[in-house]
């Protein structure tokens, strides 16, 4: 997706039935644009509305609107997920938030690597910020170490989200808490843990 605006230091994306919010990249003449393997939303064929919102230095605002159709099914060279920004603060989670190993790979180096999705209970997107207190958590525990920071999501989408981030690793056991006010769960991977299959392994390519 491309386009052009003037005076615009920031561009951003939203796509009907999606709840990222993504920034395009803008250059000196203007010229936005977000790959479009970043659009995650829209299956092969159906037809969405979006927004793209323009703001200067001063925080004046252009909004252009549009529909976009997806005619074929992107190629795992396109698929990089830009990172979900908040259009305002998420509110904490109301239901259970889990997270999910999906499988592990192990690579010609003999090092592996863990591939991470996550199930939402809640009918939004909801925050759980990386870190650890009293009342919640959103941290890995590896090499004896807790409270680990690496590169976990802290906004979650609702529903089961697959294959959303990856965790290089040495095959000793790799934890994800997420801990709210309302539920505690952990996944866990380790060198044993289910291997990837062929989609996956794909899916952890493009993720690199």
């Amino acid at each position: 997706l491309t386009g052009e605006v003037e005076h615009a230091e920031r561009v951003l994306l939203r796509i009907e039935g999606d709840p990222g919010i993504y920034e395009a990249s803008v250059d000196d003449d203007g010229a936005w644009q977000v790959a479009a393997g970043t659009i995650r939303a829209i299956p092969a064929g159906e037809t969405r509305s979006y927004t793209v919102t323009a703001r200067n230095a001063k925080g004046d605002e252009a909004v252009a609107e549009g529909l976009i159709r997806v005619n074929a099914e992107l190629p795992p060279d396109d698929c990089d997920v830009p990172p979900m920004i908040p259009d305002d603060e998420y509110p904490a989670a109301t239901q259970r938030l889990s997270p999910v190993l999906e499988c592990v790979q192990e690579n010609p180096d003999g090092s592996y690597t863990a591939l991470f999705g996550y199930q939402s209970g809640d009918a939004s997107v909801v925050s759980l910020p990386v870190g650890k207190d009293k009342e919640q958590a959103n941290h890995f525990h590896y090499q004896g170490q807790g409270n680990r920071d690496l590169g976990q999501p802290q906004y979650f989408a609702p529903g089961r989200q697959r294959g959303m981030f990856i965790v290089d690793f040495d095959g000793s056991n790799l934890v994800w808490t997420l801990n709210s006010s309302v539920s505690k769960a952990t996944a866990t991977a380790s060198a044993g843990s289910n291997p990837c299959d062929s989609l996956s392994r794909a899916r952890i390519a493009c993720l690199r």
